[in-house]
């Protein structure tokens, strides 16, 4: 069976890597905030719920036109038939190991503490079976060690930049654990935010989120040019696994 790395490689095109954060790169997300600490998105929904998570790592930055390939291969390993979601699936779970192989001490040293489980962000539309990402976790075995479902949907609806203590509900098992929260994308962050404050207030300590991809919204460049700059930027720089968004 290949290995992480070979599935990845033949990919590195279609990777773009996220900033550190600094002045114009917000300290949660690592995308464009302007003059703030914090973007828009991250303000609002950092400040939405009861324990907001301060530290997320995007493994690459998106976009959500045909063109982005990741967003593709993002959206297609959820909704396309199944011959391509098992591609893509494949894809997905090396891309969570590759990259978590490398940057679990990135991870646990900007956190100040390690974690001793992977959790997944559920789904909101009632999902029949496994989530997908739980599906490719479950072909990677480095990350499958660790892995378990702590999270369930909640009765709260989740909307663009409004998370909810109760839009996840945690299960009996998070209390004492300490936690890395895995998404496949983030937008608004409203539906990791929901979910990290969920799980801390099942008595889980979330170490951090970790997501595939940070979605750059360039379709308003009138209003927002700061995003299309942070993407034209981030292209012309060579994707590495070597370095992440931390270092």
């Amino acid at each position: 069976m290949a290995t992480a790395q070979e599935l990845t490689d033949p990919h590195l095109t279609i990777y773009v890597p996220p900033p550190r954060a600094a002045s114009g790169i917000c300290r949660v997300c690592h995308g464009s905030s302007g003059t703030y600490v914090r973007c828009y998105s991250c303000n609002a929904t950092y400040h939405a719920v009861t324990h907001p998570l301060a530290l997320v790592v995007p493994v690459s930055l998106t976009r959500t036109d045909m063109e982005a390939q990741l967003h593709n291969v993002l959206r297609d390993y959820k909704y396309a038939d199944e011959t391509v979601r098992a591609r893509h699936r494949l894809h997905i779970a090396a891309l969570l190991q590759r990259f978590l192989v490398g940057h679990r001490g990135c991870i646990e040293g900007a956190a100040g503490g390690s974690f001793d489980v992977i959790t997944v962000v559920p789904s909101k539309r009632g999902r029949a079976g496994a989530h997908p990402l739980e599906q490719a976790i479950a072909l990677a075995p480095q990350v499958d060690a660790i892995h378990e479902r702590l999270l369930e949907p909640g009765p709260t609806d989740i909307g663009r930049n409004a998370p909810s203590d109760t839009g996840f509900v945690a299960n009996e098992n998070a209390a004492g654990r300490r936690v890395l929260l895995v998404d496949d994308t983030l937008t608004s962050g409203a539906k990791l935010q929901s979910a990290a404050s969920a799980l801390t207030l099942g008595g889980a300590t979330v170490v951090a989120g970790l997501v595939l991809g940070r979605v750059i919204d360039v379709s308003n460049t009138d209003h927002y040019p700061e995003r299309a700059e942070l993407w034209r930027q981030q292209t012309r720089v060579p994707f590495s696994f070597d370095t992440c968004c931390l270092e």
